[in-house]
């Protein structure tokens, strides 16, 4: 089976898209070819990141976009959140809130119906958790933190699997930062850190990959 799709989202100064490249669902045959070998891929249940690669794109308009080619592997396919589920709902409703991966997880007070006090921000309303570091002047990689923490790299992507088959999986996904932000100069060394979640909230592995930005 071979998906494509994309998908994207705002940041105050550049476009983050992503684009599923393709990946495969192995179905056991087993059941169609009476005593043959089981097929089906020796993958681990939660998310492996399996390969991580950056590229550098010149745009055409004085910098760099940087491309985040992730490759991946999960034995139960179920990667990936709908753009429905991570929605608030409005009003607020105990039946249709602290959903799994909704932008924030409420607390409500114990009224009939219930109001809510306050709420968090929810990691998990993203699936795939980036972190840019960048070489200071001593050598040494510094994370990139903005001032405001709704600022981030972190993305989502939608469901891999097709209704409600979920078989092992493997592929990649093309993830674009599109252009690098403003706040990135020309020759700044960069290292950026790549994590996944899968529906059930197991996290993959952390993988990184370095490069430079040349803006030309």
């Amino acid at each position: 089976m071979f998906i494509f799709a994309s998908q994207t989202a705002t940041f105050p100064y550049f476009v983050l898209s992503m684009q599923i490249l393709k990946f495969s669902a192995f179905a056991l045959l087993s059941a169609l070819v009476v005593g043959s070998c089981n097929l089906k891929p020796d993958f681990p249940q939660e998310p492996v990141i399996s390969s991580l690669k950056l590229e550098r794109v010149y745009n055409g308009f004085g910098t760099d976009d940087v491309i985040i080619k992730v490759g991946f592997q999960d034995g139960d396919g179920d990667l990936g959140i709908t753009s429905e589920e991570r929605a608030t709902p409005r009003p607020l409703r105990i039946a249709t809130s602290n959903l799994p991966f909704q932008a924030y997880k409420y607390t409500f007070t114990a009224s009939n119906p219930p109001i809510a006090l306050d709420s968090v921000r929810n990691p998990y309303y993203f699936n795939m958790f980036i972190k840019i570091f960048r070489k200071n002047g001593f050598g040494e990689f510094e994370e990139v933190v903005y001032p405001d923490p709704s600022l981030t790299f972190n993305t989502s992507f939608p469901p891999l699997y097709e209704g409600t088959r979920r078989t092992p999986m493997e592929g990649s996904i093309d993830y674009t930062i599109q252009p690098i932000p403003p706040t990135f100069n020309k020759n700044d060394h960069l290292r950026i850190q790549v994590q996944i979640v899968d529906r059930k909230l197991n996290l993959s592995n952390i993988m990184s990959d370095t490069i430079t930005l040349k803006m030309q």
